[in-house]
This record gives C-alpha cells, structure tokens and sequence, in this order.
C-alpha cells in the first residue's frame, strides 16, 4: 500500500511542479515530505510562500497546507496559519489533485487576499476581510483601497542557512 501511496504522490507532485515550476522539496523526513509552492498574487510584488506536507498516507491522508508568512485570511486557522479553508475539507483520495486544491487556493487569495497580521493587528481590516462582490465595500473609498493595496506586502521567508563545517564536507565526501 504504502508503494503505491508513493507513486500516487510522486505523480501528483509532478502535476504540482508542471502548474507551479518553482516548486522546491523543503525538507523531507520518514514521517513526511514538505514542498515550498509560491503563489504569486496581484497585490503584491514578492510571492506568497505555502508549505505543502504530504505525509507518507498521503494521498490518503489529505495534505497540510501553511503559509510561510505571517498573514491573516478566513480560511486560515488564526494561530497555525494552516488553511483550513473549503479547497481541502472534500479531499477524496480517489478523485482529488493537489495541483488542483493549491489552484483553487491561489485563485481563493488572490480573488480575497490574506493580510499581513501586523496590518490586522494595527486594526488595518481591508478588503481581504469583505466580501467577494469585485466592489469596495465599507468604510473605503477608492484612494483607501489603493493605499491599502500599496501597503500589502508580503515579508519573504527567512531560511536560516548554516556554512557546512569541514567535518560536514568530509562525510559528503566519503558518502560519494
């Protein structure tokens, strides 16, 4: 079973690969496989990194998805930044594609964008808390809406790297 869980996985990461090329293997352990997908939204200049974990159930087992940057959205678990949103509730491991949900989830942000949390926690609510109706809604004008769009950006990731020591680079050698 599990063989077959790892082929069904290797398949839908290369579908995940071909709609978003700039997918990277993050980290990978016995336990799971972790994918860095960026999504690149409108609003903003940098991308919007998501961690995709597929554990080794996987696909059934539906996937995790988190977001690498500090945001607020609906459909994101306020304290883990997990999506939690409708795109992963139905995953069928028969029927699902995990370049599917990540598609649904892309066009979900950039019809309704997450927010940087410092924004919301310095009361900034914006469009990406109202509805989805394509006009601005409550309190803002047309100049707040491009002030606001202007000030949503999305801090990267930060990815601590470490200089390989020489004993590192011994055991690399040996290793080869």
């Amino acid at each position: 079973m599990q063989a077959a869980n790892a082929t069904m996985a290797n398949i839908q990461v290369n579908k995940l690969r071909q709609m978003y090329p700039q997918t990277l293997l993050y980290k990978q352990s016995e336990m799971d496989t972790q994918h860095r997908v960026p999504l690149q939204l409108s609003i903003s200049p940098a991308p919007l990194y998501i961690k995709v974990t597929l554990s080794n159930q996987f696909p059934q087992v539906p996937p995790k998805i988190h977001m690498m940057s500090s945001v607020t959205h609906p459909s994101l678990d306020p304290v883990t930044i997990e999506y939690v949103g409708p795109n992963l509730r139905n995953w069928d491991p028969q029927t699902s594609s995990l370049a599917a949900v990540v598609k649904a989830i892309h066009d979900e942000f950039q019809a309704n964008p997450p927010m940087p949390k410092q924004q919301a926690a310095a009361g900034q609510v914006g469009p990406a808390h109202q509805p989805n109706t394509g006009q601005i809604t409550g309190p803002y004008s047309q100049q707040q809406q491009v002030q606001f769009e202007e000030k949503q950006r999305y801090s990267g990731e930060t990815v601590p790297l470490a200089k390989p020591t020489l004993n590192d680079l011994k055991k690399r050698v040996f290793q080869m």
